[in-house]
């Protein structure tokens, strides 16, 4: 782009009363690839400020309102050089507000072409033509493909947030870019599909079709050579002496990629704006300079031709009066104007640059991929009014001559030039989302919406433009009010559309931004829409938190809530289907629940024509249930109690009751029964305290059983578990009586061998022992009458013998 800076007009009034303004700037020079840094992708290298540049052979001259150049000179009027009338009369530009390009012949004096000029009564002022440049410069490295993975600026922060900002609108062919620029590649591959085409005009048939003034301006026009050929044009000369051939040819492309070449079509780059028209207006040479008479037409033309959004890629210090106004006529008709900000480094506060800082024109620095200000850019609140990604940018090249070596589709540059297209894309998102948006608003909406991304923005040569956010410039478009923004609520993202937000993804926005979006931030897995722990991909029905896998259901074709083990069906339903249930406890599926009976129901369960009797045999949901685990016997069996006539009662988990019958005696006495800590059997005396048994209560089975008395029958019984003398297991110890005789009796249990042993066993006569009060503790056992006295005390010894102690 062409930077310009702080006017400076020395007045020369003519003796008819025109004005000259000689314009006093610098040449600033372009940095191409030669001069970029070697082995890598770099930044544009900054050039110092100089004197403004100006054409040697060529004067704007406008006319008093009403008048035009004439050879009819009157006599109260000056008489210029006939030559100089000539070619006034001749010129083939177009008049721009009564504004005249005149070009001086070879060897006629610059500064006496003026005063003659500005002795014509008609003349209102003569000035000289600035030069202004492109502000842009290509990189030493150009990547082997081309692909979007290169195009870091339109990432997260420090990129734009272009793929958020994509959620909302990618742009429309109802939108107009002018890329006033050193020409566009129109029939590149990336672009051709989005140029601008002039409804009325018919191409390369030499006639100005729609008689706008210019002939076969198709897809834009050629103000630096004056033909409808708006395509860069190379010649392979080194003609500035910049020690680059072609230096400019790039540039015009380059940016024109970057707002809006073709997105997601599958080849090379997205623009930022996917669909958005390219007027391509040449108004640079080969070499990257124009005049302003050539910038200020093309302008114009940009206006009359429906642009919405003019890009200027480019700039200069000091400014004219035909620039200028092209500018501020193109503002006061709606038209946003984007400027870039110019590659010096320096403060636009004391070294004014134009177009950059007339007023109401979007002002762009440049930002590198650090989030930090590009070493290049130009800076200054004045005329800065927002930065944007500009270092090592990837667009679209120059392809279509061979001949002076451009044959790359595609390549890095850095500069102003390149953030300023950034700015003028999501300006084209704007547009495209909102018809009705004003440059004004469309100005405030991405200046207020800009964020803060780096410290060196605050500080005090960075303060005040933050950076261009696309995402929120959307989202917020509707909240901006002047320069505030008003009535934005946080949204945060619901991807797996459970109704909780993401906390770690989250927009702002005055509207519901529509579905996947929630103003909560509760989920703790946004992979994961029943909130059950399981993500998605692996859950086989995500909508449903009590289930996340097949469930496995068994057919039960008795209805007593068994199923059958041997036919089942997997499904992703924690409700089993018709006729299945969900375990797998039946053992004959043709008999109603196994043959139990459900204890206190009033039901007949099995289907005998009995109601809650007590059932027989062994329960066969729990007949394989491991004795040796306590917490099985937790889980399973509610109650085991000692029956009379040697019987046992267990009643299980599912209120069903069994009894077994470990002894076939014929008793009134309770059979005594104590379990065995950490296990589920349980050790069992006979009623007449003849044997000695483990029982495992799952199945009545007597796994182990032992003799205690041979001949003699006791009556009275108790069997006790205590600490053995070793600190370790726990040992039995049963007490038998039978008036004075009393039988002690040391039992070691085995729960893993399922296996008794007596250890040892004393008789006593003593009349007062009560066996129920009997008390094992630290390895003894405490004999006691029926008020607990304590009659008589044995130690368990190392060996497991008995041994008295005395009472």
């Amino acid at each position: 782009m062409l930077l310009i800076m702080e006017e400076y007009h020395r007045k020369f009034t003519g003796i008819m009363g025109a004005t000259i303004l000689v314009a006093s700037f610098f040449c600033t020079q372009p940095v191409f690839a030669n001069d970029a840094p070697q082995g890598g992708v770099g930044e544009e290298v900054i050039t110092g400020a100089g004197k403004p540049e100006y054409a040697t052979d060529r004067l704007v001259v406008r006319y008093k309102d009403g008048r035009a150049p004439n050879n009819n000179v009157k006599e109260n009027e000056v008489k210029i050089d006939e030559g100089v009338a000539q070619r006034l009369l001749s010129a083939q530009d177009k008049p721009k507000r009564n504004y005249w390009s005149v070009e001086l012949a070879e060897g006629e004096s610059l500064t006496q072409s003026m005063l003659d000029l500005s002795n014509d009564p008609n003349v209102a002022t003569v000035e000289l033509d600035l030069v202004r440049r492109a502000t842009g410069s290509v990189t030493a490295t150009t990547p082997d493909d081309t692909n979007f993975n290169s195009q870091w600026h339109l990432d997260e922060l420090p990129g734009i947030n272009a793929q958020e900002a994509w959620d909302t609108q990618t742009g429309s062919n109802s939108v107009v870019i002018a890329i006033i620029d050193s020409g566009v590649d129109t029939d590149h591959p990336d672009l051709s599909d989005n140029m601008w085409v002039n409804p009325g005009e018919i191409a390369s048939n030499g006639l100005d079709d729609d008689l706008n003034g210019y002939i076969d301006d198709v897809y834009g026009y050629d103000f630096s050579d004056s033909d409808g050929d708006p395509n860069p044009a190379p010649d392979g000369i080194d003609n500035d002496s910049s020690g680059s051939a072609d230096g400019g040819v790039f540039h015009g492309t380059h940016v024109a990629g970057i707002a809006a070449a073709v997105g997601n079509n599958t080849l090379g780059i997205a623009g930022v704006s996917w669909d958005a028209q390219i007027m391509a207006l040449r108004v640079l040479s080969d070499e990257g300079s124009g005049f302003d008479s050539d910038i200020a037409e093309a302008i114009d033309y940009a206006v009359a031709n429906g642009a919405d959004i003019i890009n200027l890629s480019l700039g200069g210090e000091s400014s004219t009066s035909i620039l200028q106004t092209a500018v501020a006529d193109a503002i006061a008709a709606g038209v946003l104007v984007v400027a870039a900000a110019g590659n010096d480094g320096v403060s636009l506060a004391t070294t004014p640059f134009y177009p950059v800082c007339y007023d109401s024109v979007l002002g762009v620095g440049s930002t590198n991929s650090t989030g930090g200000a590009s070493s290049f850019t130009n800076y200054g609140t004045d005329c800065v009014d927002i930065y944007a990604p500009g270092s090592s940018i990837y667009s679209t090249y120059y392809t279509d001559d061979a001949v002076y070596g451009f044959t790359t589709d595609y390549g890095f540059a850095s500069g102003t030039s390149m953030a300023t297209p950034v700015v003028v894309g999501v300006a084209g998102l704007l547009y495209a989302n909102n018809s009705g948006l004003t440059q004004v608003t469309s100005k405030n909406i991405l200046t207020t919406t800009a964020v803060n991304i780096d410290s060196q923005f605050s500080s005090a040569v960075y303060e005040g433009p933050p950076f261009i956010d696309a995402d929120r410039a959307l989202l917020l478009a509707d909240c901006v009010s002047g320069s505030s923004i008003v009535g934005d609520t946080t949204y945060f993202e619901d991807l797996d559309n459970d109704g909780l937000g993401n906390p770690e993804s989250s927009k702002d926005s005055c509207a519901e931004p529509g579905d996947g979006w929630v103003v909560n931030d509760t989920d703790t897995n946004d992979n994961d829409a029943d909130n059950d722990g399981v993500d998605t991909e692996l859950d086989c029905d995500d909508s449903d938190s009590t289930v996340s896998e097949d469930q496995a259901y068994y057919l039960d074709e008795d209805s007593d809530g068994l199923g059958n083990p041997e036919l089942s069906t997997l499904l992703c339903s924690a409700t089993a289907p018709d006729g299945y249930v969900d375990n797998a406890n039946d053992t004959n599926d043709d008999v109603v629940n196994n043959d139990v009976e459900i204890d206190d129901d009033n039901i007949d369960n099995d289907g005998d024509g009995e109601v809650d009797e007590v059932n027989n045999g062994v329960h066969p949901g729990y007949d394989s249930t491991d004795p040796t685990s306590a917490s099985d016997f937790d889980l399973n069996i509610q109650s085991v109690t000692g029956k009379k006539h040697g019987k046992v009662q267990v009643k299980f988990a599912d209120d069903s009751v069994f009894v077994y019958r470990p002894f076939s005696v014929t008793s009134s006495k309770v059979t005594q029964l104590v379990r065995y800590p950490g296990s589920a059997y349980f050790v069992v005396m006979h009623p007449k305290g003849k044997q000695v048994t483990l029982l495992n209560p799952y199945n009545g089975e007597k796994v182990s059983t032992k003799k205690l008395s041979k001949k003699k029958v006791y009556t009275v019984h108790a069997i006790k578990v205590g600490q053995a003398p070793t600190g370790g297991s726990k040992e039995a110890v049963s007490v038998s009586k039978k008036q004075a005789a009393v039988l002690v009796a040391l039992i070691r249990v085995n729960v893993n061998k399922g296996k008794l042993v007596i250890k040892d066993k004393v008789k006593v006569t003593e009349s007062a022992v009560k066996p129920s009060k009997t008390k094992i503790s630290k390895g003894k056992i405490k004999l006691r009458s029926k008020k607990a006295k304590l009659l008589l005390r044995y130690k368990v010894t190392k060996k497991y013998q008995l041994k008295l102690l005395g009472s």
